[in-house]
């Protein structure tokens, strides 16, 4: 990414020195919030069947009770960076692109909250990884994260010593 900015440094600057970037990937939520599309008198019924997709996407790939960490998280079907860092875990929205230097602070969550980051075995559109997050809470959100070394950062490795201290 030719033009992007150096994503974990300037992740690193907004959390700080006390908080250690661990690795980073863009992803994007399995169970995103579909929304808009049709045309006409085709509008209501694209409403209908993206409400519907919603409601039966989010049953699979996010659970807890309402209220809960994994119902928390952002749904909407913008990629973010998800960080680990040595106290957070959060995720950064860079754009359509992935290329504004100024990111929003779309989530924060400690670190203690999170128990461990899996992959489930399956992959979602263009080899996305699908990785179920579980919270300390004992809910789940499953996430498609980016494998190409661009979008990801010593993700896996920090996830993997995650998994390996929460077990």
């Amino acid at each position: 990414m030719a033009n992007a900015p150096d994503h974990g440094a300037v992740i690193q600057e907004r959390l700080g020195d006390d908080d250690r970037v661990e690795g980073y990937a863009f992803a994007i939520p399995v169970a995103y919030e579909r929304s808009g599309g049709g045309v006409g008198g085709g509008k209501a019924f694209t409403r209908l069947v993206n409400a519907a997709t919603n409601v039966a996407s989010q049953s699979k790939h996010v659970g807890g009770e309402a209220g809960s960490i994994a119902t928390t998280l952002p749904l909407d079907g913008q990629h973010c960076a998800l960080t680990i860092s040595s106290r957070s875990l959060t995720l950064w929205d860079f754009g359509m692109q992935f290329l504004d230097d100024d990111p929003r602070e779309a989530f924060r969550l400690d670190r203690d909250q999170l128990r461990s980051i899996e992959r489930t075995g399956k992959t979602r559109q263009g080899g996305q990884v699908e990785a179920r997050l579980t919270f300390a809470d004992g809910s789940y959100a499953d996430w498609a994260l980016h494998t190409h070394e661009a979008f990801d950062r010593g993700f896996w490795a920090a996830a993997d010593r995650l998994s390996a201290t929460t077990a």
